[in-house]
């Protein structure tokens, strides 16, 4: 799912399994933040770092396909 552009430069996803699941950027023009859990909804802060026009795939368990893409404003 694409988000498009990130304007807020921050935005959380919430990820449901039944084990902690890794969530990582594709480019340091994005920061990942484990920020809790509920139950098996998991949730990740991710920050945009880089400068506009910036983007990257986000993706779960080092899975080759991203899960979402995103862009800087």
């Amino acid at each position: 799912r694409g988000l498009g552009d990130v304007y807020k430069r921050q935005y959380q996803f919430r990820l449901t399994a039944a084990e902690r699941p890794a969530f990582a950027a594709g480019s340091p023009s994005f920061t990942v933040e484990y920020a809790g859990n509920e139950g098996n909804d998991w949730f990740f802060k991710v920050h945009a770092v880089g400068k506009a026009g910036d983007g990257c795939g986000f993706y779960i368990n080092g899975a080759s396909a991203p899960v979402a893409v995103a862009t800087i404003a």
